[in-house]
């Protein structure tokens, strides 16, 4: 399987509930999208961000094939607490994009110890499910602030 790479800028997210995180700013209807092997293509991510920073980034790309770049402010949230990693690998994650599409991810426990392109776990935005794969932690994209965001796990159709 190919990935491909992008970029992006951060994002303020604040808590909606204790899995559940909202963007702060609104746009379209549509949600953020990521690399996929499905007919639609539409894929989200969940990225680790590290440099002077370290963070996570859930990133939605609505053409996994064509996501060589920084997601607009819609298409990402940061979650977690700033200067330290998210746990990816837990149940019934969610987080609420600016569109207001909200994206549920559970992940295996052990997700982060299976092989690369291995199935680890599930999710869904409301109108479609998602499989999600461990990804390579190849480099997506640097942030604005130099940062390199590596995908971790990927969600496609």
């Amino acid at each position: 399987m190919t990935r491909t790479k992008a970029s992006s800028t951060s994002s303020t997210a604040s808590p909606q509930s204790s899995n559940t995180i909202q963007a702060s700013s609104s746009s379209s209807m549509d949600m953020p999208q990521t690399t996929s092997t499905s007919p639609n293509n539409d894929s989200v991510h969940l990225v680790n961000c590290a440099g002077s920073d370290e963070y996570s980034v859930v990133v939605y790309c609505a053409d996994d094939l064509n996501c060589d770049f920084p997601p607009s402010s819609s298409n990402y949230i940061q979650v977690g607490t700033g200067d330290e990693y998210y746990t990816w690998e837990q149940q019934n994650q969610s987080v609420t994009f600016s569109t207001g599409v909200t994206f549920n991810w559970t992940i295996n426990s052990d997700g982060n110890t299976a092989p690369n392109y291995t199935p680890q776990g599930s999710g869904s935005n409301g109108f479609k499910p998602f499989t999600c794969y461990k990804d390579d932690q190849h480099l997506m994209y640097n942030d604005d602030q130099g940062n390199k965001c590596d995908s971790v796990y990927y969600c496609v159709q």
